[in-house]
C-alpha cells in the first residue's frame, strides 16, 4: 500500500532498503490530483488481490482457486468470469507471484 511511503515523504525521509511497497502519493493529496494508473496489489490472510484498471482477481492460497470480476460492470463482485478470461488470469497470475517475490522476500508473514 502507499502509506509508508506517503508519509516518510510527508516527514522529508527517504525508505531504507529497496523492498518498499507502494508510492508516495503525497503531491497527489495536496493537489487534489488523480493517482497514476498502475497495478495495485495486496494479501490478506490466505488470499492475494490484484486490481487492474476494470479487474480484480482474488487469488485463494491452498486452494489453487481464482476469481475474477469485472468492476466496471459487478461492483459487488458477483459474477465470477474466470472460466471466461483465462488468459487474463494467466497474466494476473504471473503479475502476483512476481509482486510476492518482490515484496515479500525478506517479509515475515504475520497475517495467516
Amino acid at each position: 500500500m502507499d502509506i509508508l511511503p506517503t508519509l516518510l515523504d510527508f516527514i522529508g525521509k527517504k525508505p531504507k532498503g529497496e523492498n518498499i511497497d507502494g508510492i508516495s502519493i503525497k503531491n497527489n493529496l495536496l493537489h487534489q490530483t488523480n493517482l497514476p494508473k498502475r497495478d495495485v496489489f495486496f494479501s490478506f490472510k490466505n488470499r492475494s488481490f490484484i486490481r487492474s484498471g476494470k479487474w480484480k482477481m482474488i487469488s485463494i492460497k491452498n486452494q489453487d482457486r481464482f476469481e475474477l470480476y469485472d468492476l466496471s460492470i459487478d461492483v459487488k463482485e458477483s459474477n465470477d468470469v474466470s472460466l471466461d478470461n483465462e488468459d487474463l488470469i494467466n497474466g494476473f497470475k504471473s503479475k502476483l507471484i512476481s509482486w510476492e517475490k518482490e515484496v515479500r522476500k525478506e517479509v515475515d508473514i504475520i497475517s495467516k
